[in-house]
């Protein structure tokens, strides 16, 4: 049988450290351990001969020369060659052990353990009840009284399994975190050492490691209080990853479950520990070919926190693709569509969190809305309404590398997908959607010039706003045929608010008498008072002063209560408009007056407006400085930086 070089590695090493134990005098070795290192690794298992044993006991661990029958000055030599063994090179070997004080004491303390061990056995113990002797023997003792426990059990007629195995892997874990194992040594020898214990240990037992056994070797390792380097850790990991199932010392009959694969996975998408993209990805796609092959790897054991270990690997690598992917959708999109043939589905824990971060470092809104969609795929109905109401909130509110606002398109695209999710959109649902691309538009209209805001249709190589328009006239109709659909005020402000940003004056005033037939028998008029500050902003945007007067009148008389808000924007209608003296007349004077409005008292951003306004015309500019100075005296100092700048 031709080996590969690893397996040849382990297997040589575990037959060498076995003829050691049976020989310990005659290699001149302080401990086996050494053996396979002055030996060499690359000779065939099938080539070691080793002699018969000369009528002598075995003495496989080093509790054997502890407590040997030889006397007091020959055991205490023989422990301290045992602990010499295990010093780092660079301590001198002239620095004896204090021999009285260990030798003693630990003799000792072994042979009250063999003791105690061979009373608890005589009770006719199960097979339950040995294992649970091998864990307290291995707490107490460590791995050499595990292995004289596991003698007593054998003599007793009860043979290890699987189950035993499972019960000594945390010590053998343990043993595998040492220094002592990993010290001076390159990370393919540190492998090698430790699948010859495994193999070591499949000897003794009779049983050879399974998934499960490589599992809790490798949660050991990837704890944060781990002494093995990344480095070396790195190696073993791999190696025992993709070595189970396929080569010894794990069994040919065991499959790398999504448990094992979780570990590991978890470990690479680390930024502290494994910081590994390529490597996981590469790990989860082999898991995914062992999965295909047998479908009882996925165990589907859910976690503490409720997500089983498939979410919990796809939840790691997708959020680490969002942290250092440069092209995000490229490289998530085909791992989002691995999970959807299988039907795997992100943790509900996760969903939200995921695709807002995945939509975040993309490039483009088309790019977020591509990520959206191929997790919408996992599960057509994974999302509730108001998980819908969020991503829009959140796509819409994301300024993207190439595309600083979102496209309407997009937005319309949302409302077809939560019809087909079975939802009805109602208002609040219509209102975000609008408002969304509302405060584009109003963006927009601050950069514009007063030259250009005097004809505001929007021109035909403005795509977004003519996109904007077109969506906006269709939500509009649907929004008046769906007899259902409970229209509120925040929806209508918002229509009219939008139509205004677009110079769209017919269907803006249109929606404005909408909101005055619905006034007559609506009895909260303050709900009024955000759609009075929009018409009057339209009326000054589309120079149509006689209707702002009217409903100025109309909302003074006890139609709506005004208030700061609706005061400012009727101003600057008003000076918009070309009256900036009635506007500065109206603050100084005409509100005192009207018992309507005398309790409105303006405030200091009111006043700035008219003072804006005259900054062009040197004499208006002084008869409104004039008259503000003179009605609000408290006011000027803070207005005196205004009117100093319009001079």
């Amino acid at each position: 049988m031709q080996l590969s070089s690893r397996r040849i590695g382990s297997r040589t090493t575990a037959t060498l450290n076995q003829c050691w134990r049976q020989h310990p005098g005659s290699t001149g070795l302080s401990t086996y351990q050494e053996f396979p290192l002055k030996c060499g690794r690359n000779v065939g298992a099938s080539a070691l001969v080793c002699p018969a044993p000369q009528n002598q006991p075995s003495k496989r661990w080093y509790s054997g020369n502890f407590a040997s029958s030889a006397g007091p000055s020959q055991a205490a030599t023989r422990t301290t060659n045992a602990f010499q063994s295990f010093l780092p090179h660079n301590i001198s070997a002239q620095k004896p052990f204090q021999t009285r004080r260990y030798s003693t004491t630990l003799s000792t303390s072994t042979e009250a353990l063999h003791h105690d061990i061979a009373q608890r056995s005589q009770k006719g113990l199960d097979l339950a009840g040995w294992n649970e002797l091998v864990v307290y023997a291995g707490e107490r003792g460590g791995l050499p009284a595990v292995e004289s426990t596991i003698e007593r059990m054998r003599d007793a007629g009860v043979q290890p399994t699987r189950e035993t195995y499972h019960a000594i892997a945390p010590l053998l874990a343990q043993e595998v975190d040492s220094p002592s194992l990993w010290a001076h040594d390159e990370a393919h020898a540190y492998t090698n050492k430790v699948y010859a214990r495994i193999e070591e240990w499949n000897t003794i037992l009779g049983v050879e490691a399974d998934d499960a056994v490589g599992r809790v070797i490798m949660r050991h390792l990837t704890r944060a209080k781990s002494t093995v380097p990344k480095h070396i850790a790195q190696q073993l990991l791999s190696s025992i990853y993709y070595d189970i199932s396929l080569q010894r010392p794990f069994a040919a009959d065991e499959y790398l479950s999504d448990e094992t694969a979780a570990v590991y996975i978890l470990w690479l998408c680390d930024a502290e520990r494994g910081n590994d993209l390529k490597g996981a990805l590469s790990a989860f796609i082999y898991f995914l070919s062992v999965y295909d092959v047998n479908k009882n790897v996925l165990t589907q054991a859910p976690t503490d926190d409720g997500r089983t270990p498939i979410q919990q690997m796809s939840a790691a690598i997708l959020t680490m693709m969002a942290k250092t992917s440069k092209d995000v959708a490229k490289q998530a999109t085909p791992f989002l569509d691995d999970l959807r043939e299988r039907r795997f589905t992100i943790s509900e824990v996760d969903k939200m969190r995921i695709i807002k971060r995945l939509m975040e470092s993309t490039k483009d809104h088309y790019d977020a809305f591509k990520i959206y969609s191929w997790v919408r795929a996992l599960n057509r109905k994974a999302f509730k309404y108001e998980q819908y109401q969020e991503i829009i909130n959140h796509f819409a509110a994301m300024s993207l590398p190439k595309s600083p606002r979102v496209p309407p398109d997009l937005l319309a695209e949302f409302i077809t997908d939560i019809k087909r999710a079975g939802f009805r959109m109602d208002a609040k649902m219509y209102t975000t959607i609008i408002s969304r691309f509302t405060s584009f538009l109003r963006k927009r209209r601050r950069q514009l010039s007063e030259s250009e805001l005097v004809e505001m249709i929007p021109s035909s190589d403005d795509n977004t706003v003519s996109q904007t328009l077109h969506l906006l006239r269709k939500l509009h109709g649907a929004i008046r045929l769906d007899s259902f659909l409970d229209v509120d005020i925040p929806l209508l402000n918002a229509l009219m608010d939008a139509y205004n940003q677009l110079g769209a004056w017919q269907e803006c005033f249109t929606v404005w008498q909408e909101l005055v037939d619905r006034h007559a028998w609506d009895d909260k008029h303050e709900a009024f008072q955000p759609s009075l500050s929009i018409i009057f902003d339209a009326c000054g945007y589309s120079k149509q002063l006689a209707r702002g007067r009217r409903i100025w009148r109309w909302a003074t008389r006890g139609a709506v209560p005004v208030n700061q808000n609706n005061l400012s924007a009727w101003v600057e209608c008003l000076c918009r408009t070309g009256q900036i003296m009635e506007a500065t007349s109206l603050l100084c004077e005409d509100l005192q007056a009207d018992p309507a409005t005398s309790d409105l008292r303006p405030e200091k951003k009111v006043l700035e407006i008219p003072i804006k306004f005259a900054w062009d015309d040197a004499s208006v500019r002084a008869q409104v400085q004039h008259a503000i100075r003179e009605a609000f005296p408290e006011e000027w100092p803070g207005l005196r930086f205004i009117a100093s700048r319009s001079s």
